[in-house]
């Protein structure tokens, strides 16, 4: 479990090694993590994104559609589900 600044300061520098593009976002679908992958993927700087809705890098995103998603994600009756990798199509 992440306690002190330097474990999160650790956990930062990990994802910022990995090379696939990993986003995390919270319950209301904003981005709150954007590692350099991500930016090479999208285009789009770490703090152009952090903070805005996850849907600025789906498809033809259409704010109903994506919410109702997100919300039938977070329903699932295991919640452990909710920390495993999607790969989704984006912009």
């Amino acid at each position: 479990m992440l306690g002190g600044s330097s474990d999160k300061a650790h956990l930062e520098a990990v994802l910022d090694t990995v090379l696939d593009g990993l986003i995390a976002i919270d319950a209301a679908g904003r981005v709150q993590s954007f590692n350099p992958a991500a930016t090479r993927i999208f285009g789009y700087q770490r703090d152009d994104v952090i903070g805005r809705h996850i849907g600025m890098l789906l498809p033809a995103f259409e704010p109903h559609i994506c919410a109702d998603a997100l919300k039938r994600h977070l329903m699932v009756e295991d919640q452990a589900c909710t920390s495993v990798a999607r790969e989704v199509t984006a912009r």
